[in-house]
C-alpha cells in the first residue's frame, strides 16, 4: 500500500469523485441484489461510505429524505458500545426509530472497514422491509404504541468477522410474515457494505490512507468554506412559518408543526420548540430523521448541486424538544414519522423565501398517501403477498419556471412488475384534466418576521379513486377490498382553479396551480383476505 500525506488539486478531484462513485457502486449492488420491488423499484433506499469518525465520505440516496442520516446510526452505536466493539468483517443491524428516526420498517445495516488491523471507515445502508411483525401485514394504520409497529432492535451485531450469526438472522426470519424476503433483502444491504469495504480498500492502497485522510479533509474544507459564504449571504433575521396536519390519523385534532429559521452571520438554527407535542396516533419522529429532514430542506437552498460530504452543514444546529411530534420518545407510535417531516420541509423553505426569493420554491404535493395491498396469491398454493406504492405527485413553482410533475415521493413501480410477482395488472390508467380544484388539504401560513409575507402555500390532495376514498369506509363495511387514510395536511385558503399547467408567482406572493384526475380501473386475480389501505408515509 502506497502511503503519501499531501494533496494537489487534480487528486483531490479524482478522489473525491472516487468516493461518489464508491456510493454509486454500493447502491447498484443493493439494487441488483435486492428481493423486493420497494427497493430495486421504489427506491426505498440509502447507502453512504463514511470515514472512521463515520463521516460522509460519499453517498447514494433512493429517498433524499434519509440524506445526512445514516451517520447519525453508526455514531450512536459507537456512543453507546466504543469503537472497540468493531472488528473486520462486523455487520450491525438497527431499527429503533427513537435512535435512527424513521419506523421499524426501515433496516440500517452498516459494517466496519479495517486495513492491517486499522479502522480506516465504515460503509452503511438502509432499506424498507416489508414486514417486520407488527399486528398489521406490512405497516400498520391506527397504531397507537411502537410495540404494534413490529419487533424494536437497537444496535445489535448480525454478522461477527465475516460469520453470520445464525441465531439472530433466525429470530428475524421468524419475525416477518416474510421472512424469506426479509433475509434476501438483508443479505443484498450486506453485499452492498461488502462493495463499499472493496471500493474504499482499492482507493486507499491507489492512493495511499494518508493521503486519503488529506484530501477528506480537504474536500469537507471546501464544503463548509462555501456553505458559510451561501449562509452569510441571507439577511440576519429570524424566519418562521406554520402549518397543521388535519389529524394523527386516529384522533380529530389538528397537528401543529412550527418552525422558526435564525440566521446570525454564517450560521443557521432550525428551532421546532412551538410544534405538537408527541401524538396518539403514529405521525411521531425520532430526532434522527428529524436531522436529516432539516438537512434536506437546508440541501433545497444552500448548494443543492455539491454532493453531501463532512464538510457539509458546518453551522447548522436543530433544535427539537424530548417529547414533541419531532424527538419522539419510547413508547410514541412512528408508523408514519414521514407526514410531519414532509410539512416541516416545506415550511423551512416558506419562512426564508422571503430572504431568498431567487432560490425558494413552493410547497410540494405533501404525502405520499402509500397504497398497501396484502393478500394472498392462489398461483403460489395461497402464500401471502404484499405491495407497497406510493402515490406520486408534483412539486411546486419557483421564481423561473413550473414545478416538475410527478416528482413526490419515490419512484413507482411498472405494472409488469405487480403482474409478475402479485398476480395485478392495470387494465387502463389515464390523466384527464378536470376543472374542479380539489379540496385544499394543506395550511401553510406563516410569515418571516425580519422579511413578514402575507403568501400562503397550499397543497392539492389527489382526488379519491374507485375504493379509495379521502376516509375510506366505516369499520365493518361490506367489502372484499377495504381502506384507511392516513392524515393529511391542510390549508387556510384555497388557490384559484386551473385547467392548464401551474401559474407560478414570484415566492411570498402565492401560488395556484392545476389539477389533474388520474382514471384507473384494475383488476386483481382472485385472492382471499385482500387488505388494501392508503397512508401518507
Amino acid at each position: 500500500m502506497t502511503t503519501g500525506a499531501t494533496t494537489d488539486l487534480i487528486t483531490t478531484e479524482i478522489i473525491r469523485n472516487f468516493f461518489m462513485s464508491c456510493a454509486q457502486d454500493m447502491n447498484a449492488t443493493l439494487f441488483r441484489s435486492a428481493y423486493t420491488p420497494v427497493i430495486y423499484e421504489g427506491l426505498d433506499c440509502a447507502v453512504a461510505l463514511l470515514d472512521e469518525n463515520a463521516d460522509v465520505l460519499g453517498q447514494a440516496a433512493g429517498v433524499p429524505l434519509f440524506v445526512g442520516n445514516l451517520e447519525v446510526c453508526v455514531k450512536l452505536t459507537t456512543q453507546a458500545f466504543g469503537v472497540d466493539i468493531y472488528e473486520p468483517g462486523d455487520i450491525f443491524y438497527m431499527n429503533d426509530p427513537y435512535l435512527q428516526g424513521t419506523h421499524l420498517n426501515d433496516a440500517t445495516i452498516f459494517g466496519p472497514i479495517f486495513i492491517e488491523g486499522e479502522l480506516v471507515g465504515f460503509a452503511a445502508t438502509r432499506a424498507h422491509w416489508l414486514d417486520v411483525g407488527g399486528k398489521d401485514p406490512g405497516v400498520t394504520m391506527d397504531s397507537t404504541e411502537v410495540y404494534q409497529e413490529g419487533v424494536r432492535w437497537g444496535p445489535t451485531k448480525i454478522v461477527s468477522r465475516y460469520q453470520p450469526r445464525e441465531d439472530l438472522l433466525d429470530l428475524l426470519r421468524r419475525n416477518s410474515r416474510f421472512g424469506y424476503s426479509l433475509i434476501g433483502d438483508m443479505n443484498a444491504q450486506i453485499a452492498a457494505c461488502r462493495t463499499g469495504e472493496e471500493r474504499l480498500k482499492a482507493i486507499i492502497a491507489r492512493f495511499g490512507l494518508d493521503a486519503v485522510r488529506t484530501t477528506k479533509a480537504e474536500i469537507a474544507r471546501q464544503s463548509a468554506e462555501l456553505d458559510r459564504e451561501a449562509i452569510a449571504a441571507i439577511p440576519d433575521g429570524s424566519y418562521a412559518a406554520e402549518g397543521y396536519l388535519d389529524d394523527d390519523g386516529v384522533g380529530d385534532e389538528p397537528v401543529l408543526v412550527n418552525v422558526r429559521v435564525e440566521i446570525a452571520g454564517d450560521a443557521i438554527a432550525v428551532d421546532l420548540a412551538g410544534s405538537a407535542p408527541a401524538t396518539r396516533g403514529p405521525v411521531n419522529c425520532g430526532i434522527a430523521q428529524t436531522i436529516s429532514a432539516v438537512r434536506m430542506a437546508y440541501k433545497l437552498l444552500i448548494h443543492p448541486e455539491r454532493p453531501v460530504d463532512g464538510g457539509t452543514f458546518p453551522t447548522l444546529t436543530i433544535h427539537a424538544p424530548a417529547g414533541s411530534i419531532f424527538n419522539a420518545q419510547e413508547p410514541a407510535a412512528c408508523q408514519w414519522y414521514f407526514t410531519p417531516l414532509g410539512l416541516m420541509t416545506d415550511l423551512i423553505v416558506k419562512a426564508l423565501a422571503p430572504a431568498i426569493p431567487d432560490t425558494a420554491a413552493a410547497a410540494h404535493y405533501g404525502d405520499s398517501m402509500v397504497v398497501a395491498t396484502a393478500g394472498r396469491d392462489p398461483r403460489r398454493g395461497g402464500a401471502p403477498f404484499l405491495t407497497i406504492e406510493p402515490t406520486t405527485g408534483g412539486w411546486g413553482g419557483y421564481q423561473d419556471g413550473d414545478g416538475q410533475d410527478a416528482l413526490i415521493t419515490t419512484s413507482m413501480a411498472p405494472s409488469a412488475t405487480f403482474r409478475s410477482r402479485f398476480g395485478r395488472r392495470s387494465t387502463r390508467s389515464r390523466s384527464e384534466p378536470t376543472d374542479s380544484v380539489p379540496t385544499p388539504v394543506a395550511r401553510v401560513s406563516g410569515a418571516a418576521v425580519a422579511a413578514s409575507s402575507g403568501s400562503t402555500a397550499s397543497r392539492p390532495t389527489p382526488p379519491s379513486t374507485s375504493g379509495l376514498s379521502a376516509r375510506g369506509p366505516r369499520p365493518g363495511a361490506s367489502s372484499a377490498v377495504t381502506t384507511r387514510s392516513g392524515p393529511t395536511t391542510k390549508s387556510a385558503a384555497a388557490g384559484p382553479s386551473r385547467r392548464s399547467r401551474p401559474t407560478t408567482l414570484p415566492c411570498g406572493e402565492g401560488t395556484s396551480w392545476s389539477c389533474k384526475r388520474v382514471v384507473a380501473a384494475a383488476s386483481v386475480i382472485p385472492s382471499t383476505a385482500i387488505r388494501s389501505s392508503s397512508r401518507a408515509t
